[in-house]
């Protein structure tokens, strides 16, 4: 009786089928494949526009990331926002309403220059084509400033309108009190004004100049 190895009916059964036994190379490499593929798949699913990031294999990256916001508390979206240069416009914002805008900007700063000047376009924003990203994400972030009051181009950078920022909320926390004895101080109208018009009289003082 002839032995016969173990490999040898694989063997059989590969030639008799005019095939070869796959490479293991080739296996993790499609495998690879299908894996980017799906991530890929889930990343549009979250609106990531894969094919338009600057570095389409940091897909999985950025996906992680956005899935990390989904578990953050409203405020500790508002922090991540102002990390990324941009500032909720109002302290009151749900959650549902800030997510979307946090999502978009960490997008944002991943894009291609030509997508990003896409974007600076449709919020009629007008941009050179040598614009420098930190320009533009500069002036996507510049009318959440205004809104609340900081001209923050007008700043020497994110620090210096971070700590204005910080002063105005301390002010919003100021009883009426303490915002006549400001706005006295620097020499703002007080006669007969309501806490609001205190505040809003208080945020004219020079915070964040030199």
């Amino acid at each position: 009786m002839t032995a016969i190895s173990i490999d040898e009916p694989l063997m059989r059964g590969a030639k008799g089928a005019g095939e070869s036994i796959p490479n293991f190379e080739n296996l993790l490499a499609e495998l690879d494949r299908e894996i980017n593929e799906e991530c890929d798949q889930q990343a549009v699913a979250k609106g990531i526009p894969v094919a338009e990031l600057e570095a389409p294999e940091s897909a999985d990256e950025l996906l992680a990331s956005i899935e990390r916001l989904e578990s953050m508390t409203v405020s500790k979206l508002r922090s991540e926002y102002e990390q990324l240069g941009f500032v909720a416009p109002d302290d009151m914002m749900s959650r549902a309403e800030l997510m979307p805008l946090v999502k978009d900007a960490l997008i944002w700063e991943r894009l291609k220059l030509s997508a990003l000047q896409q974007v600076c376009r449709k919020h009629s924003i007008k941009v050179e084509q040598t614009q420098p990203r930190s320009e533009m994400m500069l002036l996507l972030a510049e009318p959440t400033w205004i809104n609340i009051g900081i001209p923050v181009r007008r700043f020497e950078g994110l620090s210096v309108a971070r700590n204005v920022l910080n002063k105005f909320r301390a002010l919003d926390k100021s009883n009426s009190a303490d915002l006549m004895a400001l706005c006295l101080k620097h020499r703002l109208p007080t006669e007969r004004r309501p806490k609001w018009t205190l505040l809003h009289n208080s945020r004219k003082l020079p915070y964040g100049r030199p």
